[in-house]
């Protein structure tokens, strides 16, 4: 599995990632670092402000040590991304936004772009992809609330599974059959996602897992966690025996 190298800087509040990284998701060259290299100096040449708004941030390499690095912000990337594979451009923004989401409630981890940027592959024998499941998620007071659509799913079979610092959610949206007279599918344009979802989100705090509470409302669930109050205690009498 392939990963992007970020950098996430709480000075500017922005992620920063490595080029490299980003040019072999898109899959267009088995060399990305030449392919870089030749890129950037074309750009170069053209003066093209892409290449004049990428930085160099020291990032750890395959073998273990750090070494100055080309990088870029989410919009710089978005820019060299049309360049090199224009058809990439949707899957990378769903998967910032999904970043600046968890980066925003405190999840120590995010969802990492795989061959197909908003999918993965599940382990194991007859195994078969999965799309992840954007969501949104913040935190008033004590409640930390996550909210996700999930139309188009069978709301009965939708499992939600909560834990003290972990929620889990699992679904399956059915692709319906579209069939011509003649038969065969007759699709003029096929960008929903069906099949298989599931989502993984690691809590920034303890939540009361009884007090834990699901809505849905016309396909959006929004899940309201309770966060632990630690601080809280009890005055305990002792009773004679």
């Amino acid at each position: 599995m392939e990963k992007i190298r970020r950098q996430f800087d709480e000075k500017t509040g922005q992620w920063y990632f490595s080029i490299v990284d980003v040019i072999a998701i898109t899959g267009q060259s088995s060399d990305p670092r030449n392919y870089w290299k030749v890129l950037k100096s074309r750009l170069k040449k053209e003066q093209n402000q892409l290449v004049t708004e990428c930085n160099q941030l020291k990032m750890k390499a395959g073998d273990g040590k750090f070494y100055l690095t080309d990088v870029a912000d989410r919009e710089t990337v978005l820019g060299l991304v049309k360049l090199v594979s224009e058809e990439h451009i949707l899957p990378f923004r769903q998967w910032f936004d999904s970043l600046e989401t968890n980066q925003k409630i405190g999840y120590p981890q995010v969802a990492q772009i795989l061959t197909s940027p908003q999918t993965r592959r599940t382990e194991g024998a007859g195994s078969e992809e999965e799309f992840i499941l954007l969501l949104d998620g913040y935190r008033e007071g004590n409640i930390i609330t996550i909210q996700t659509f999930v139309a188009g799913a069978d709301i009965e079979n939708l499992l939600i599974s909560v834990n003290y610092n972990k929620v889990e959610i699992k679904g399956e949206r059915r692709k319906p059959e579209i069939l011509s007279r003649e038969g065969k599918n007759n699709y003029d344009a096929q960008e929903l996602y069906w099949g298989k979802f599931s989502r993984s989100i690691d809590l920034p705090a303890e939540i009361e897992i009884d007090r834990v509470s699901v809505s849905e409302d016309h396909g959006l669930v929004t899940i309201q966690l309770p966060v632990l109050n630690k601080t809280r205690s009890k005055l305990l009498k002792i009773k004679s025996i």
